[in-house]
């Protein structure tokens, strides 16, 4: 998907979704976004800092 310039949500729709909690942001919109497109998102990792995701990311 990274070489594609632009994917639709609907493309997301069995891909794991790394986030973070629901205190930021940014979850909520996710979820919407995911909602409106039709499906629920599967939320493998969720944390409150970027730096716990970026290493969860690292050691997959």
């Amino acid at each position: 998907m990274a070489k594609n310039n632009k994917i639709q949500m609907q493309d997301l729709k069995n891909k794991n979704f790394i986030m973070l909690s629901k205190s930021s942001l940014l979850y909520q919109p996710v979820i919407n976004l995911c909602e409106e497109a039709g499906f629920k998102p599967h939320v493998s990792f969720v944390s409150d800092r970027i730096s716990s995701i970026i290493r969860w990311r690292q050691r997959r």
